[in-house]
């Protein structure tokens, strides 16, 4: 007994060479400020830990961290920002062991977007995952009558540079990317090299030179400007005008494989004309000559 009342007065004296005074009420642990007018830190009845404010269903706090279990119905440490009520409006939550959204989750951090407490049915959130042998994982979506999958973006200060869609789909300088990379943008690279393996590939057929001749003649080259680089000068084609076995399927872009693939059908065509007259030149040249 002398031992545990030495120990108390002892933690008394600390804090108040800290410049605080320490106050002991039922069932909590509250520290004020040096004058003793306001609470600097506080444990409530619910266990609630206290930054600044009074906490508890009618205070309110600079931030507070709880074990919050009703969230995703597994223990958890719930902080909060600056509000009023209890478990209101927690700014992120961290599950340090469980089960998660599905099985195998070893921790998680969720960042919400909207008010899990009062609308717990409807919340966005950002969800940051250790998913064991899964590896880890970033998702953000919405809830509601099933789970939705939100895009992500990448942003410098308020500018989004990168935006992962919610199809997959991965834009860089665009946020609606068309296609599983769309770069809206110059680009340099080392190497580039497109999948043409007949391991991939079904229904191989020869381009005929009659479909080759036709498509090179439908082509339309032109000179532009981008809308987003109006003083660079290019030259190309206008997807919504080209034939449509080297245009994308949504009409917005131009496989250049495809062009290569019928220009060099055209000129191995070009190639056995030539020859062909060059053979016949040669004939007459050695008529001429008897």
């Amino acid at each position: 007994m002398k031992k545990m009342m030495v120990a108390m007065l002892s933690v008394v004296m600390i804090m108040s060479f800290a410049g605080a005074a320490l106050a002991l009420g039922s069932s909590k642990l509250i520290v004020k400020n040096s004058g003793g007018t306001s609470d600097v830190f506080k444990v409530t009845d619910l266990g609630e830990a206290v930054l600044g404010g009074t906490g508890g269903t009618a205070g309110t706090r600079d931030i507070s961290m709880q074990n919050a279990a009703a969230l995703d119905n597994f223990p958890t440490a719930a902080f909060y920002p600056i509000t009023s009520g209890l478990n209101a409006a927690p700014a992120f939550q961290v599950i340090p062991k469980g089960t998660g959204f599905s099985a195998g989750i070893k921790a998680q951090l969720t960042v919400f977007n909207t008010d899990f407490v009062s609308d717990p049915a409807n919340y966005e959130a950002l969800v940051v995952r250790a998913g064991g042998a899964n590896g880890f994982s970033i998702n953000s979506f919405a809830s509601g009558t099933g789970m939705t999958v939100r895009p992500i973006n990448f942003q410098v200060g308020s500018s989004t540079k990168m935006t992962v869609a919610s199809n997959g789909n991965v834009g860089i300088g665009t946020t609606a990317p068309a296609s599983a990379l769309h770069v809206n943008g110059t680009i340099s690279y080392t190497g580039l090299s497109n999948v043409s393996s007949r391991t991939y590939k079904d229904n191989i057929e020869a381009v005929s030179a009659a479909s080759a001749m036709k498509m090179v003649a439908d082509l339309a080259p032109v000179s532009f400007t981008y809308l987003t680089d109006p003083d660079t000068k290019h030259m190309g084609f206008i997807a919504e005008d080209v034939p449509a076995q080297i245009a994308t399927k949504d009409r917005k872009g131009v496989m250049v494989t495809e062009i290569i693939a019928v220009l060099t059908k055209v000129v191995q065509e070009q190639n056995k004309t030539i020859e062909t007259l060059a053979a016949k030149v040669d004939m007459l040249e050695k008529s001429s000559v008897k």
